[in-house]
């Protein structure tokens, strides 16, 4: 290793030595710092072989090249699909159709090592005329049918797929909605010309992308860039299944996943302030964006084997570890969003991609929006302090209630017409020994599921009686943090509550009757006629990933209405393109509402699932018809019929839509 000097000197037959002739070698078994960049393809005019290129590598003498098809970060022991290349191309000859490869590159050394690092990643998949999937690691994927790249049979295109990419351009300015991270995907190709393949599909392509976990999928929107703007993908699909939006695309370009510009305390995004914000924020709880950091900082100067915190594996805790969890933590993109807005930094006036802030001049405050939108971000942190405590908590309780205009959802997505079966009940009752004009009155539940928060509304006769105090139960042993909304109209009162334990669900309370909250009222007139105007208005629980409880209701004072079976003329009628179907339960009963064309054909199911005895008349009771078919598309004007089951009775009336 290092520097050696070569002496060579010639003896003769007589035993005369030359004067020795001198060389320096430098033996350096190093592996090279780098890899070679700028990797890419062409496809061949017969459209059968891969011609990949790439931007020599100073420090390289050869070139291992790798082709796998999963993502490479590091060759182990993966063979190289051909070593020490000496040019900067090669041709892939023996490619299959519709397969999804990944290429990748490393350098070595004139002493034959090679280099740690991996180049980045080319992602490409050869589709014919006949159709195929072109993917990527994390699920996206494009799919095209027969005859979808073109009408001649024998066009053929190398795909690429990215996820997250990084444009070589400017991208247009995006101010439709707030783009959630890493939701770009980039779907573009090559042709046997060698030119970018930038024309229309033939026939339509199916897209599907991930979607993150914590998001509400139903107000994700998909924006496409076409040409120099960012216009919004109409009919995307949700696969809740798989996890997935999945839309229809007739060109290949750069789709983007955003959501409204939403208020910090509707972290749920769903336009209105609900438990389910709240549930957002306890999940959260007594975390920190910089939990990660502190958990090296405590441990700074130890020294040992294995340690917590390491993260370099040197045998101790020190400033190294400190910088590895920062990369960690902050988004690694940031350098480069920064080092973006330098690249403007002082411009004034003209179209400028990096002022983020839109002032007209590119200055410390663009610098501060990049580095924001790189920080990690809890769902729960609703001032982005970065911690999530009670000043979070108290955002959401100061606006709970409140709802918003949004713009219509691109989501293809009716309201909610398949519910799950009741895993449980609430009930508010009253001592009926307690003759006394000040009463209390208990909501308890039975569950058949964790419960992590509850909101409730009770409405009452104001001239009969007031509502002096609502107070938590034992449901969450003291861990609980619960408040009473102050926009409440008269003769209204409402409560929420949420469990703040950090600690695993409480499993032992599922099956157990529990108390939820207490009310106490004072009664002014007479006190069955006060008892009677209570009334149960809206009971919403969660559990503890935010996902709604459903639960059969009762309520104080005299036994309910007895209601009669019937089904009720749609509404409105005729209608363009949705409609409600109100009906009367005079029982609890599985109810199905089935929708028939005028040929007696099957155009759609509503399983609504099991109800309680009652009316259901208003647009948020009765079944919700979009106009669709079980496809998703929508139907034709015309007569149809709708016919309800429930339990052993049924009934059916007609209904027209007119467009």
């Amino acid at each position: 290793m290092g520097e050696n000097r070569l002496a060579v000197s010639a003896i003769d037959l007589a035993g005369n030595v030359s004067r020795p002739q001198e060389q320096l070698l430098i033996v350096d078994r190093s592996p090279p710092p780098t890899a070679p960049i700028q990797l890419a393809a062409t496809l061949s005019s017969a459209g059968t072989e891969l011609e990949l290129q790439w931007q020599a590598d100073a420090n390289a003498h050869t070139y291992h090249l790798y082709r796998s098809t999963q993502p490479i970060t590091e060759v182990g022991s993966l063979p190289p699909l051909v070593r020490n290349l000496t040019d900067t191309r090669f041709v892939d000859f023996e490619v299959n159709l519709a397969q999804t490869y990944y290429y990748a590159l490393t350098s070595v050394s004139p002493a034959g090592v090679e280099s740690l690092v991996v180049s980045e990643n080319l992602n490409l998949t050869m589709i014919s005329a006949r159709g195929g999937t072109a993917a990527a690691d994390d699920g996206t994927r494009i799919t095209f049918g027969p005859a979808s790249i073109s009408a001649d049979p024998t066009l053929r295109l190398a795909v690429t797929v990215e996820v997250t990419p990084i444009s070589e351009q400017p991208l247009p300015p995006f101010n439709q909605a707030e783009a959630l991270a890493n939701g770009d995907r980039q779907f573009q190709a090559v042709s046997q010309s060698g030119l970018s393949f930038t024309e229309m599909l033939s026939q339509m392509a199916t897209v599907a992308i991930p979607y993150p976990a914590r998001e509400t999928p139903e107000s994700i929107r998909v924006y496409a860039l076409v040409e120099d703007d960012w216009l919004k993908v109409e009919g995307v699909r949700i696969n809740k299944n798989q996890q997935k939006l999945k839309f229809k695309t007739d060109r290949l370009t750069r789709f983007r996943l955003a959501v409204p510009q939403s208020k910090p305390w509707d972290p749920n995004r769903d336009s209105q302030v609900d438990i389910f914000d709240l549930v957002a924020v306890a999940n959260d709880f007594g975390k920190s964006i910089y939990d990660n950091l502190n958990s090296v900082g405590n441990r700074l100067g130890q020294t040992g084997v294995s340690l917590e915190g390491d993260l370099n594996d040197d045998g101790k805790v020190n400033i190294l570890d400190l910088v590895a969890m920062a990369k960690q933590t902050f988004h690694r993109g940031i350098y480069d969003d920064l080092g973006e807005v330098g690249t403007e930094f002082g411009q004034t006036g003209g179209l400028m991609s990096n002022d983020l802030n839109g002032d007209g001049q590119v200055d410390i405050f663009d610098l501060v929006s990049a580095a924001r939108k790189r920080k990690p971000k809890l769902i729960g942190d609703i001032n982005e302090d970065g911690y999530v405590d009670v000043f979070d908590l108290a955002l959401i309780a100061i606006h709970f209630g409140e709802k918003y205009e949004l713009d219509q959802p691109a989501i293809a997505t009716a309201p909610a017409i398949v519910q799950r079966q009741p895993q449980g009940w609430v009930a508010l009752n009253c001592d009926s020994a307690d003759k006394s004009a000040m009463v209390s009155l208990s909501l308890t539940a039975q569950l058949a599921e964790v419960l992590k928060g509850y909101q409730f509304t009770l409405s009452y006769d104001p001239a009969l009686l007031s509502v002096l105090q609502i107070q938590e139960g034992d449901a969450f042993d003291g861990d609980g943090f619960g408040f009473e909304p102050q926009s409440m109209g008269t003769g209204q009162a409402k409560f929420a509550a949420v469990n703040l334990s950090r600690l695993e669900p409480d499993v032992s309370r599922i099956d157990r009757e529990m108390v939820l909250a207490e009310v106490i009222v004072q009664i002014h007139g007479d006190r069955e006629q006060a008892l009677s105007s209570i009334g149960l208005e809206e009971v919403v629980l969660s559990n503890p990933q935010g996902i709604r409880i459903p639960v059969l209701s009762q309520q104080a004072g005299p036994e309910p209405e007895v209601h009669q079976f019937a089904l009720a003329q749609n509404y409105p009628n005729p209608f363009n393109p949705e409609t409600w179907i109100p009906y009367h339960l005079s029982v609890d009963s599985q109810v199905k509402i089935s929708i028939y064309d005028s040929a007696g054909k099957l155009v759609r199911r509503l399983d609504i699932g099991l109800q309680p005895a009652g009316d259901y008349q208003s647009q948020n009771r009765a079944a919700y018809w979009d106009g669709k078919n079980t496809l998703g598309e929508q139907v034709a004007s015309g007569v149809y019929f709708y016919t309800i089951q429930a339990g052993e009775l049924t009934d059916t009336r007609k209904m027209l839509l007119m467009k």
